[in-house]
């Protein structure tokens, strides 16, 4: 069974998706804490894509954002080219 995506395609998108994550995960650190519950304050989500920096040939597109995705914790792509994300709700009150 074919692709939907040529492989580079899958590659690109996949590394967009990772810089995304990664962003999400790491938008508060080094930032000092101003939210009135002491959470680090972030990036907005199309500033840290902004922020970030690729290899030549690679780019970084914002792909999803709060609230379409809340705490991703995995993804992967299927057979068919699809991207699936995994994420954990959880609120520690």
């Amino acid at each position: 069974m074919r692709p939907l995506l040529p492989l580079h395609s899958i590659m690109r998108l996949a590394a967009g998706i990772v810089a995304l994550v990664v962003a999400c995960a790491t938008a508060g650190v080094g930032v000092p804490a101003t939210a009135a519950d002491g959470m680090a304050k972030g990036l907005a989500p199309l500033e840290a894509a902004r922020a970030m920096s690729a290899a030549p040939g690679f780019s970084v597109k914002l792909l999803a954002a709060e609230p379409d995705i809340r705490q991703p914790i995995a993804m992967c792509f299927d057979d068919r080219g699809r991207l699936w994300v995994a994420e954990c709700y959880y609120s520690g009150r």
